[in-house]
């Protein structure tokens, strides 16, 4: 909350100096008006509405800060260093993978740097998003836009961070939902999902039921197909709270270290989830929580993939914001009626479909492939590059020939 809400911004005459030197000709050429006041004034950039001279319509501007750059690069070696530090310090902190943190907090903040990527990620979640009512965001505008200046249709309202009294009249019921849904459907159905959602980024519009305004698409995170199946697949273990086949598909996730049970991880986890679950968001100790599984983190040796980052970093953001709109709001309520319209995608046809076409294609690729690779493997084995004793190396060469 302090650094969202105390940016001192950059002046008028900077502003003036980058968008001529991003569009080659004065302001006055290309916008009637342009606020010298910014609206808000973030770490990365700030922002200025502005009237677009030639149509009259009111935009806003997002203006990258001068000099953020360099400044971005320094801090990140620092980070590198003190996470290498870290590691070499406890085996928690290894085991929490800080270096692979920093590393995707250095590939996501250099995406942040290229506005051009920004407006990319609108259009794409404006595709993907497209039947949604209760969160929105704000469309590109592509004939303004630079690496280095955003132009975007202006969104009216008050930033979450901001607003301590939510109206009477907002169903705030319906705007929790509202957001989980669109995290949800985002990140399982389509594998990119908005992953800096903090207060500071979401406007809230108090008319009618209300509505969410999504802001600042600069760090979004991507699952791939597989991630993206095995993601569904704890989520729908969790909703059902069947924690063996929980524990059993970050087994297939996770590394882990060698001393390790499946037996005894599965009683952990289900001991230490069963408590919280069904819980409204009020009475569960986030805090807690997360030490404890740290704490079983440290105890198996599990080691976080690196994909896996922004996705946890986005839910613990999701569950700090559904707390601030509705309080009461249940997870597992919730989460149980999705899962019915995840079970409907993973087993459509097209699903189906595609899965078939991709095993087909595997079997193809290990019929024409595996001959070759074996008959190339015994040929090694009968020449002398290979060092091994006659009789392993007579007994290695059988058994190929009678698997090829």
């Amino acid at each position: 909350s302090k650094l969202t809400d105390s940016v001192s911004p950059f002046s008028f005459a900077e502003v003036e100096a980058i968008l001529e030197s991003e569009f080659g000709e004065a302001h006055s050429v290309l916008f009637s008006e342009i606020e010298s006041t910014p609206v808000a004034a973030a770490s990365i950039a700030q922002v200025h509405r502005a009237v677009v001279r030639e149509t009259g319509e009111k935009i806003v501007l997002k203006i990258q800060r001068p000099g953020i750059n360099k400044a971005v690069q320094t801090d990140i070696q620092i980070l590198y260093r003190l996470a290498s530090a870290l590691e070499r310090l406890r085996e928690e902190f290894k085991l929490l993978n800080t270096t692979a943190i920093v590393q995707e907090f250095q590939r996501s903040i250099n995406e942040e740097l290229d506005f051009t990527l920004e407006a990319r990620n609108l259009d794409l979640f404006a595709k993907n998003m497209s039947a949604q009512e209760g969160v929105i965001f704000p469309k590109p505008l592509w004939a303004f836009t630079t690496k280095k200046v955003l132009a975007m249709t202006c969104m009216e309202g008050s930033t979450l961070s901001q607003v301590k009294d939510i109206p009477s009249n907002v169903d705030r019921k319906y705007l929790t939902e509202s957001l989980v849904s669109f995290f949800f459907e985002s990140i399982f159905f389509h594998g990119l999902f908005h992953a800096d959602a903090h207060p500071g980024n979401i406007l809230l519009q108090t008319e009618g039921r209300g509505r969410l305004v999504l802001l600042d698409f600069g760090m979004v995170g991507t699952l791939n197909a597989d991630l993206r199946n095995k993601l569904s697949k704890i989520f729908l273990s969790l909703v059902s709270q069947d924690f063996d086949a929980l524990a059993q598909t970050y087994v297939e996730i996770g590394e882990f270290g060698r001393n390790f049970s499946v037996r005894d991880f599965q009683r952990d986890v289900a001991d230490f989830l069963r408590p919280q679950l069904g819980k409204p968001l009020r009475e569960i100790p986030l805090g807690q929580l997360m030490l404890d599984s740290t704490r079983i983190a440290r105890k198996y040796q599990v080691r976080v993939p690196r994909d896996l980052i922004l996705f946890y970093r986005s839910m613990i953001t999701l569950e700090s914001i559904g707390r601030r709109l509705d309080p009461d709001f249940e997870f597992l309520s919730y989460g149980q009626s999705f899962a019915r319209d995840l079970m409907r995608r993973r087993f459509s046809a097209e699903e189906i479909f595609r899965d078939l076409l991709k095993t087909f294609e595997g079997l193809r690729s290990l019929g024409t492939e595996l001959p070759s690779q074996v008959r190339s493997i015994v040929h090694r084995l009968e020449s002398d590059d290979l060092n091994f004793g006659s009789k392993q190396r007579e007994f290695i060469v059988k058994e190929l020939r009678r698997m090829n």
